[in-house]
């Protein structure tokens, strides 16, 4: 799997005040959907707080290794559990 599904729904994201050294807008622009996860818990399950620097950001390798079923990068606390059913 690539980092790349943000552009399904965050394609026209806009953010105020936006906090991290190189805009979003900058980077949707330039498609650098592979980025979003460096930064961002899919949809924002860890408690880990989000990157403000793009050097900051977590290793693709990293991302990739977790999307494939590796160990988490964001660490293990999370706001909530999944429910099966």
């Amino acid at each position: 799997m690539e980092p790349n599904f943000c552009v399904a729904c965050h394609q026209d994201l806009t953010v105020k005040n936006d906090p991290i050294d190189v805009p979003h807008v900058t980077l949707i622009a330039g498609e650098r959907w592979g980025t979003c996860l460096g930064c961002h818990d899919f949809h924002g399950n860890h408690t880990a707080e989000p990157q403000v620097t793009l050097a900051a950001a977590y290793d693709e390798a990293e991302i990739l290794d977790y999307l494939a079923e590796g160990a988490s990068p964001y660490g293990s606390d999370k706001i909530y559990e999944a429910k099966i059913e």
